[in-house]
């Protein structure tokens, strides 16, 4: 199963393969999907089994993955793209999109293993897991299967402030492995106000993960959201001070203005939101230890 990020279905080299659909999941997030498998199931009968988070729907993929390195979103490396999941594996937090209404259905980690060994066998050196979300249990079984294996490559994850990564011996596993780069979504640093977004970290593991991570050459790509409901500039400012105070720490860092996904009431500004949010993005620009987004494939390869 391969899920792009948006606006590359329509891009997508397994165009010219007659077994593969695109589906929309919820109406929300498209899909791309191989369809393979076994008999003649049709669009619906894949869209209940996946809205439903059924155990069959295991039984439905193939994983055969085409060559991803001609398209333009995989540039400037050949990437092997890979998920663990169809959703969040956490999904409490009430801004996200991935969390609203939505079931994480978790594919076995056996078939991922055989993704990873077909991408391996085929001469891939780096892959990318498009989750949304992994659990950290789950980014430590990869980490184990890949070392155990002797399957050398370079990899990059999304993932949470999981309280495991305190540990430096999860984090040496990581790196082991080959993990190159961690997306964490940290939001603020402000406790009530990460209490309110439902975000389920605490503000006192931040560094010592972020410390953690750097010890072992694992890049950060952090978020920071700001102009949730009910944020004072007091909070705002907190968060500021935090990211200009410990940027050494972070690779990437990525400042958001909180947008209303549901469309509902118009958000009610303590402060004024833009304001802060271009002047954290200028400094992080300027910032010679926060390269872009893009540039942190180079980084991965150098």
């Amino acid at each position: 199963v391969i899920v792009p990020q948006y606006g590359v279905v329509k891009h997508s080299p397994l165009v010219d393969n007659k077994y593969y659909i695109t589906l929309t999941w919820e109406d929300n997030i498209k899909t791309l999907l191989k369809d393979i498998l076994k008999g003649n199931e049709n669009r619906d009968d894949l869209c209940y089994h996946i809205n439903k988070g059924s155990p069959e729907i295991d039984n439905f993929f193939d994983f055969n993955i085409d060559d991803f390195s001609n398209n333009d979103y995989y540039y400037p490396v050949k990437k092997y793209p890979v998920a663990t999941s169809l959703g969040c594996s956490y999904g409490k937090c009430v801004f996200c999109p991935y969390s609203i209404g939505k079931r994480s259905f978790v594919l076995k980690k056996e078939k991922v293993f055989l993704q990873l060994a077909n991408a391996f066998n085929k001469g891939y050196s780096f892959i990318e897991f498009i989750d949304p979300n992994i659990h950290i249990n789950y980014l430590l079984e990869i980490a184990n299967y890949l070392i155990k294996n002797d399957l050398k490559v370079n990899w990059i994850a999304n993932t949470r402030l999981y309280e495991q990564l305190l540990y430096d011996k999860n984090c040496e596993l990581l790196q082991r492995s080959g993990c190159k780069k961690l997306f964490i979504g940290l939001e603020s640093y402000d406790q009530k106000l990460l209490n309110d977004m439902n975000k389920g970290i605490l503000i006192t593991n931040i560094v010592k993960v972020l410390e953690n991570l750097k010890k072992h050459s694992i890049s950060t790509h952090t978020s920071f959201l700001f102009g949730f409901p009910g944020e004072t500039q007091e909070q705002a400012t907190r968060t500021e001070l935090f990211i200009k105070d410990n940027i050494n720490l972070m690779d990437v860092v990525e400042i958001n203005r909180y947008v209303d996904v549901l469309g509902s009431n118009e958000i009610t500004k303590e402060y004024d939101v833009e304001k802060v949010v271009m002047r954290l993005r200028e400094y992080v620009d300027n910032h010679n230890k926060a390269p872009s987004y893009y540039n942190i494939y180079r980084l991965i390869i150098e």
